[in-house]
């Protein structure tokens, strides 16, 4: 698969650990992370850095104490816009 964006080469760091590979961008969403070589129309040699796929919120208050789901589901939408792919309600 042809990516629009590749950042090749770089320290990709998931839940799973840090590995050495590339991730593959169509739009704006992140469509591979994986560590073999992607293909792109464009590719970044990202050698030199860290790479995180998505941010984790460990503190966030989401419902300010309410417990509506459609509060939290426009929180978790939010989220999502701004990169963070998990976040943890506080109070716990």
């Amino acid at each position: 698969m042809l990516f629009d964006l590749v950042f090749r080469n770089g320290k990709i760091a998931t839940g799973s650990g840090v590995f050495r590979g590339s991730i593959g961008v169509s739009g704006e969403k992140i469509g591979a992370v994986a560590a073999a070589e992607l293909d792109g129309r464009e590719v970044v040699d990202a050698e030199e850095m860290m790479l995180l796929p998505g941010f984790i919120d460990a503190h966030s208050h989401a419902g300010h104490g309410d417990p509506d789901r459609e509060n939290f589901a426009a929180y978790s939408r939010a989220c999502a816009a701004g990169g963070i792919t998990t976040f943890i309600d506080m109070p716990l």
